[in-house]
């Protein structure tokens, strides 16, 4: 979860952290998108996002993990 939040916190557009850290088959639910589920849905919402979220604070809430 640190690691997510230090990527995020982190944007440059450079998507390979979070290759490292989401599985194949991972869904993401971010308040300012519809759901993303693909690296390019995720790197196209990172190249868009970073300045907007330089400005902003982030908080887990709600973070659940499955085991596979």
């Amino acid at each position: 979860m640190y690691n997510w939040i230090l990527n995020m916190e982190q944007l440059d557009g450079n998507i390979e952290p979070f290759k490292q850290i989401l599985s194949e088959d991972f869904v993401l639910n971010f308040s300012t998108a519809a759901q993303i589920s693909s690296i390019e849905q995720l790197e196209t919402w990172l190249n868009g996002t970073p300045l907007g979220l330089k400005q902003s604070s982030h908080f887990p809430e709600n973070f659940s993990i499955k085991t596979l």
